[in-house]
Parts: structure tokens; C-alpha cells; sequence
């Protein structure tokens, strides 16, 4: 789901655009008590009175007051001008009509900035930039909100610029730009805990939480959107927690959890119809249906998709009234002519009602018909639809996070990389302007700097390498390793290294990137201890297999590690690792050499 959250607003306007039955009537009542005032301060009042009644409920007569109030401002001053030609801006977007309400906020910004008003400025600002973060335009949207928040940090105002960092980070999550937005969501939290506001703080969170989930990043996704959901469940704020509630479903999803994600599910269904957030409950059920899916409970699968499938014509049929009643209104002054027209047809019409009648009659049974049988086919292949849909999330799923992976890694090869070797540049031109009677130092220092950006570099290249490779085969692996060992070589003088790699060359064995890079951490981590603590001369790594496990073997004749193993973060890292692998790492040191052995279960295509 794109940006759940733009896609939530919008129908939350949707479900909320209603007329009310005696829509004209009560327009007629407003304006009778309207004119009832002889004075255009006093009109003026009463329209603006009225606008700020119904602005949150019934649009359109939020709208015909504020035209109604825009009109006798263009003749008294340009405070009211401004203020009514917002609120006409505003009723347009309510109303989705993006293009109208575009033209009245640019004209209310103006009044604005020529009456240097400048928080009134900045809410405009802010507005013009949600219309075009809706219709997706991001530069424009960006751009806007930039204008806003220059306003609210020359006026030092931290709610102002902690609302428009989560809504420029909306942006760029848009965008696809994840880590820009976490860095947007970041700041705004900063704020907010400044500030000490539990609002702000627990959306903040949420979106930084939903952010890692994009990119991943699921225990950190965990920690803030569990850390929101406190804040939220204190305040007891039914939206913020259906929203809350949805993310840790999907959260609990990705991570393979299904019947804590089905928890949180059930508890956003409840919060969705009691607030009547249809296409939340939609996205939801998405999710739900996977869970059934990865469960292997198919009967219940079908049972929700067919629930989703009610609930989207639930939808298209309100979304369809809101555009008929569009329509109506808009072409009113033709309908009142068509009834002229009508009226003087009457006596024609009257002639062709039996004929009429009988043809509706025919087609409604005709219909009925069509209906009863399509009914019986979409039972027939709902099973089929369920399974093509939950492959095609599946796959979807996987492209994306492929394109993240490219994306991750090239970002780290063009940025992290680049800026690394301008260090290593700049620390060696350093050194060659350095003259002889320098502090040596100084020339010592720079030394271990550029050794280690060196080392950082290659660890860098060794990340983007796995990121890059979705199955890593055994045969990458030891390529892999033969490279390092052999660099490793080159770097120390005076140390010996062999590798051995015993497994039959038409091996299947292969691992994700996640499992690779492990393998390939720990052994890098074992070969370093040899040679930094051990003081080994000669260094082995040896794969093999026996039966379904894989070994990994790292033996050294140095004097061994001493208490290394008990108190080196290398070594604590190096079991973390193994037990995220499932894996069985074991260590045997003495003062005769060192051998480190990781043994995991062979995985085979």
C-alpha cells in the first residue's frame, strides 16, 4: 500500500460528504436569517458563523456560505477577502474539486502576504502543498512545504514545524525516498518530546515505525509502533489506534508472527466499522487474507475475500452517490430548464407509460437472471481468484523489496562509498605534504585512518555484494572467501594462509543474503582474531560437509586468544550471528592454536 495514510484522509471525506434530506430548505432558512441583518459587518458574521459550523460535516452548505461571504467581502475589506476566499478554497478541496480550490487558497495566500500575515500564510502554504501531495505532484508539493515551514522556524514555532516535517516526510515516503522521510519523522519527534506533546509524539512514532517496516527493518518497526500504541491507548484516541493497530498487523505479517498480526487485526476491524473507516477495514482484510494464506487455512481465506469483496461495492456505491449528487448540483439551472421542457412533453409521455413498464419489467427479470447466474460463477472460481490475488501480492511484495535492496545499495556505493574514499584522498595528500621533521604522530595517526576507511570500504563493498544477491550459492560464498583470505595474505607479512574447500563442485548448497553475509562475518571475524590476538603464522579456512551439516573451519598455530572469548565484543558478535543462523558455533583455544567451528544445516535447492 503506497502511503496508507493519504488513501485513509481521502475516504474519511468520502464517507463524511453528505447532503442532509432538507439540504435547500436549510439553505433557505441560513439565508432568510442572514439578510435578516441590515449591516454588511453583521452578514459577514453570520456567514462566517456559518461556515465554521458546518465546514466539518455538511461541505456544501460550508460552501454556499462561504461564497455567499466572499461575495460582500469584495466589497467591504481585504481581511474578510482573505478569510473567505480560504474558506471558498477549502470547501472545494472537501469537495475534491483540487483545481478550484488550488485558485482561491493561491488567492487567499496573496491577501495574506500583502496584509503580511504571515501564520495565516504559512496555513495556506500548508494546505496548497496537501493538495499537491494528493494529486502526487512531490516537487510542487515539496516546494510549498518548504515556504511553510521557513515561516514557522523564523516565528520559532515547533508545532507548526513538527506538523510540516511529518507532512514533507509523507512526501518522500511517496516518493519512495524511505530514508529521507525517516530523517523528516525523526526531527518531528525531536520536537514533539520537547514539546511534551502526546499527539504529536504518538504520531511521530508511528511513522517512523511504519517507516523501518518499509525498509525492513522490523525489529526497529516493532519497538516505536509499540511505543505509539502506548501513547495512543493513554489518550484512548479510537483513530490513531485503528491506525496503529493496522500497521502492527502488517508489522507481525512481515515478520512471519500471523496470529499476533490477526490480534491486532481484529482489534482494527472493531475500531474501523464503530468509526466507519470501510477501506481501512479493506487494506486490513488484505493482510488478514495473507495470514490465512501463510496459516494454510485456504476455507477461511476465501470466507474474507469474499468480505472484502462486499465491502468494496459498499464503497463504490457511496463513492457513486457523492458523485451524482455532484452532478446535481452542478447542473441545476439545466435541470430546472429540462423541466419546462418535460412539462409541455407530459401528454406524449403519458402514452408510451404501459409500453414503458412492460419493457422495465422484461429487463429487470432479465437482469435478475443475469445476476443469479454470475452469482453461481463467482462461487464457482472465487477459490481460483483468491489464489492468483495472494500470488500477486506475494510477487508484488518481492519486487518491492528487491527495489529496495538496489536502492539501499546504491546509495551506500554512491554516498557512504564516494565519501569514503575522499578521505582516504585527502589523508593521503596530507601525509605527502607532511616534511620530515612533522610530528611523526601525526603521520602515524593519518596512517591507521586511512587503513581504516580502507577496511571500511571493503566491508561496505562485502554489504552491497549481498544485498545484491537474493540466493547466494556456495560457490559465491567461496569465492568470496578465497578473495579475503587472499587479500588477508598480501596485508600480513610473515603469515601463511590456506583455504580448503572439500565439498563436491555439483554442491546445491545455497543461502539468502542475510545468511551469506553471516557465514562470511564470522569466518572474516575468526581469520582477524588470529591474527590480531593469536599472533598465528599460519591460518586455515576449511569447508566441508558431513550428512546435512555444513562446517566451516578456522584453525590457527598461534598461542592462542587468552580471555578473549570472555570479554571481546568480536566474539560476542560472532555467537549473535551463529544464532541467528541456527547454527552451532564452538571455540577450542590454547596456548598449541586455536580452531573455530561453525556448523549449520545444509541448505539445498
Amino acid at each position: 500500500m503506497r502511503f496508507y495514510i493519504t488513501a485513509l484522509f481521502i475516504s474519511w471525506g468520502l464517507l463524511t460528504f453528505a447532503y442532509p434530506s432538507n439540504y435547500q430548505s436549510s439553505i433557505d432558512s441560513l439565508s432568510s436569517l442572514i439578510y435578516s441583518h441590515t449591516g454588511t459587518n453583521d452578514k459577514l458574521n453570520e456567514y462566517q458563523k456559518t461556515f465554521e459550523a458546518y465546514k466539518l460535516s455538511q461541505f456544501k452548505i460550508a460552501q454556499w456560505a462561504a461564497h455567499g461571504g466572499l461575495e460582500l467581502a469584495l466589497k467591504s475589506n481585504i481581511k474578510d477577502q482573505a478569510y473567505f476566499s480560504e474558506a471558498v478554497g477549502y470547501s472545494y478541496q472537501k469537495l475534491f474539486v483540487m483545481d478550484s480550490a488550488l485558485s482561491y487558497y493561491l488567492k487567499a495566500l496573496e491577501l495574506y502576504k500583502e496584509m503580511e500575515e504571515p501564520l495565516e500564510s504559512a496555513r495556506v502554504l500548508d494546505a496548497i502543498a496537501r493538495i499537491h501531495r494528493k494529486l502526487q505532484n512531490h516537487e510542487k508539493a515539496l516546494w510549498y512545504y518548504s515556504q511553510a515551514f521557513a515561516i514557522h522556524d523564523e516565528m520559532d514555532d515547533d508545532e507548526g514545524r513538527a506538523r510540516i516535517l511529518n507532512e514533507r516526510g509523507a512526501v518522500y515516503e511517496n516518493m519512495g525516498e524511505t530514508r529521507k522521510a525517516l530523517h523528516e519523522y525523526q526531527a518531528s519527534l525531536k520536537i514533539q518530546l520537547v514539546r511534551g506533546d502526546s499527539v504529536g509524539i504518538g504520531y511521530s512514532l508511528e511513522f517512523i515505525g511504519y517507516n523501518y517496516l518499509q525498509q525492513d527493518s522490523l525489529e526497529l518497526s516493532e519497538e516505536y509502533l509499540l511505543r505509539a500504541l502506548e501513547y495512543r491507548e493513554n489518550m484512548r484516541d479510537e483513530f490513531a489506534l485503528m491506525l496503529n493497530h493496522y500497521a502492527l498487523g502488517e508489522l507481525y505479517h512481515e515478520k512471519g508472527e500471523y496470529e499476533l498480526s490477526d490480534a491486532h487485526l481484529n482489534q482494527c476491524f472493531e475500531l474501523s466499522e464503530k468509526l466507519s473507516f470501510a477501506d481501512i477495514q479493506q487494506y486490513a482484510l488484505d493482510i488478514a487474507i495473507s495470514n490465512r494464506k501463510a496459516l494454510g487455512d485456504f476455507e477461511q481465506a476465501i470466507a474474507l475475500l469474499e468480505r472484502k469483496t462486499n465491502l468494496s461495492d459498499s464503497l463504490d456505491q457511496v463513492a457513486n452517490q457523492v458523485r451524482v449528487d455532484e452532478l446535481s448540483e452542478k447542473y441545476q439551472s439545466v435541470e430546472r430548464e429540462n423541466q419546462i421542457l418535460l412539462q409541455k412533453s407530459e401528454i406524449q409521455k403519458q402514452n408510451y407509460w404501459i409500453y414503458a413498464l412492460s419493457v422495465s419489467s422484461f429487463l429487470l427479470l432479465l437482469i435478475g437472471i443475469l445476476i443469479y447466474k454470475q452469482q453461481r460463477l463467482r462461487q464457482a472460481k472465487i477459490k481460483q481468484e483468491a489464489e492468483l490475488k495472494l500470488a500477486k501480492i506475494t510477487i508484488e511484495n518481492q519486487n518491492r523489496l528487491q527495489d529496495l535492496r538496489m536502492e539501499i545499495s546504491r546509495d551506500l556505493h554512491d554516498n557512504i562509498g564516494t565519501q569514503l574514499t575522499f578521505v582516504i584522498s585527502s589523508i593521503d595528500s596530507v601525509k605527502q605534504v607532511l616534511s620530515e621533521d612533522d610530528n611523526m604522530m601525526v603521520e602515524t595517526r593519518l596512517e591507521r585512518i586511512s587503513s581504516f576507511t580502507r577496511d571500511t570500504i571493503r566491508e561496505l563493498r562485502d554489504t552491497i555484494w549481498a544485498m545484491n544477491t537474493a540466493d547466494i550459492t556456495i560457490e559465491d560464498l567461496s569465492n568470496r572467501l578465497v578473495n579475503f583470505v587472499n587479500q588477508a595474505g598480501q596485508s600480513m607479512q610473515g603469515v601463511r594462509f590456506e583455504f580448503n574447500n572439500e565439498l563436491d563442485d555439483s554442491s546445491t548448497i545455497h543461502f539468502n543474503s542475510k545468511e551469506g553475509m553471516g557465514v562470511y562475518r564470522i569466518i572474516q571475524e575468526a581469520v582477524n582474531n588470529a591474527m590480531k590476538h593469536a599472533k598465528a603464522k599460519k591460518i586455515e579456512v576449511t569447508l566441508s560437509q558431513q550428512g546435512d551439516e555444513l562446517s566451516f573451519t578456522i584453525s590457527d598455530d598461534g598461542v592462542g586468544l587468552g580471555d578473549y572469548p570472555k570479554r571481546g565484543n568480536g566474539m560476542q558478535t560472532m555467537k549473535k550471528r551463529s544464532q541467528d543462523l541456527n547454527g552451532k558455533l564452538s571455540v577450542h583455544s590454547s596456548t598449541e592454536g586455536t580452531q573455530v567451528t561453525l556448523i549449520l544445516s545444509a541448505i539445498t535447492e
